[in-house]
């Protein structure tokens, strides 16, 4: 059964511009390091970092959380597996929330095109509740 579904588009200019502006002091409020070491090595560092930001974003819209309320973007990271698909790394105070709320399974898919970085996510959950 479906829990909940969130998507978001970013600009990938936006967020370059941004690092631009405020280069490491963004990213460690945002990412993990894991990510933003990742994410540096690539020359579309923007598109890499606006993808994740979206992945984000749309976490929080399948939960049916506002930004900042109560849950900080560091502890929602993105990793792939050995096929490229990306997928959630939660920190414990997440993982509680969802188990509450008896969310079993949480899908992304992080898609780019020209200026835009579009993230989905689904969110199921188990018959009990």
């Amino acid at each position: 059964m479906i829990y909940g579904i969130g998507a978001d588009i970013t600009s990938i200019s936006r967020i370059e511009k941004i690092i631009l502006k405020y280069g490491k002091r963004f990213l460690a409020r945002i990412y993990s390091d894991e990510e933003i070491k990742k994410g540096l090595k690539r020359k579309d560092n923007a598109s890499f970092f606006a993808g994740r930001f979206a992945a984000r974003e749309a976490f929080l819209k399948a939960l049916g959380k506002g930004m900042m309320q109560d849950i900080s973007m560091k502890e929602i990271s993105i990793s792939n597996n050995e096929n490229g698909k990306p997928f959630f790394n939660l920190s414990p105070h997440i993982e509680t929330i969802l188990e509450k709320r008896n969310i079993l399974g949480v899908h992304l898919t992080i898609s780019h095109d020209s200026d835009i970085a579009h993230a989905v996510v689904v969110m199921e959950k188990g018959n009990g509740i």
